[in-house]
């Protein structure tokens, strides 16, 4: 009752190591109380809770979440590059109170949202990251909507630069070859509030390798084009980094500092030997500032 505010307020209970959102359970406040009543309960080990959002920003009363890609294209020095990715829509809108913990109304998963209702075209499942200024224009007008996208845009951007600050030490930590030749492809599922604060939900690992039944579906060619092409600008950024750094090791002067030839659809967030990019971006050490 700490962080939950209701009785009914909903706890993503997620399994380590899961995937697709198959692991993931729904489970009120109340229920997780009437269970740690229970003599013979006993809490789950290697589960991570995480707290539904309050006052969740919604698509036509859909959920949706923001995947966002995020390349560590190196550790030392840090450097960290943001894609902004796609929306991921829940084709079903919020149930109501007694239909609340129904997983495909509260998990975008594309695994949990093709099983639940049986499509074989995505294109309502995903929605071009434009869609949130678009929607911002519509309910606020021209101008306020372009400055609420803007802030945003600022939220998201600080939200993966808080995340990715915080998991440099862990990286660090499985270094095999040393911190040196560390870098780091990930995926973040972002979701907002009203406030247009950007709350991260979850960190995998990158782009996976396609599941057997995603290709089965049909995609928006969008999409597809944009998984085939984030991969290899990727590579293309982390070689010409790795490039850089036997150069500044053989004496060349700014060769891992000066301006990258390539990024692609990468916008850059930071880089250690040149500090934060704009006045507006985190630091590491600093928090998050509600908007």
């Amino acid at each position: 009752s700490r962080w939950a505010p209701s009785p009914d307020s909903i706890w993503f209970m997620k399994q380590q190591n899961g995937s697709m959102g198959k692991h993931i359970r729904l489970m009120t406040r109340q229920h997780i109380q009437s269970l740690s009543d229970a003599v013979s309960y006993s809490c789950p080990s290697a589960v991570v809770a995480s707290l539904e959002v309050a006052n969740l920003w919604r698509l036509n009363n859909r959920k949706f979440d923001n995947r966002v890609y995020v390349l560590m294209a190196s550790l030392e020095p840090l450097i960290i590059l943001f894609r902004p990715g796609h929306l991921r829509v829940s084709a079903m809108s919020m149930q109501s109170k007694e239909k609340r913990l129904d997983l495909a109304s509260h998990v975008t998963n594309l695994g949990v949202q093709a099983a639940s209702v049986k499509i074989n075209d995505t294109s309502r499942l995903f929605q071009k990251v434009g869609t949130m200024e678009e929607e911002l224009v519509a309910e606020r007008g021209l101008v306020e909507g372009k400055r609420a996208a803007k802030r945003l845009g600022l939220s998201v951007r600080n939200a993966v630069l808080q995340a990715m600050y915080a998991l440099k030490e862990n990286f660090r930590a499985h270094a095999i070859t040393g911190p040196s030749n560390v870098w780091a492809l990930v995926a973040m599922d972002v979701a907002f509030d009203k406030s247009l604060n950007a709350f991260v939900l979850d960190i995998n690992s990158g782009p996976q390798p396609t599941p057997p039944f995603f290709s089965t579906l049909n995609h928006p060619s969008w999409l597809v084009q944009d998984r085939d092409l984030l991969a290899r600008e990727a590579l293309d950024i982390v070689q010409e980094v790795a490039f850089r750094k036997v150069a500044s090791r053989r004496g060349a002067r700014n060769a891992t500092s000066s301006q990258l030839s390539f990024t692609g659809a990468w916008e850059l967030l930071y880089h250690e030997e040149r500090g934060r990019l704009h006045p507006q971006l985190l630091r590491p050490g600093e928090c998050l500032q509600s908007l």
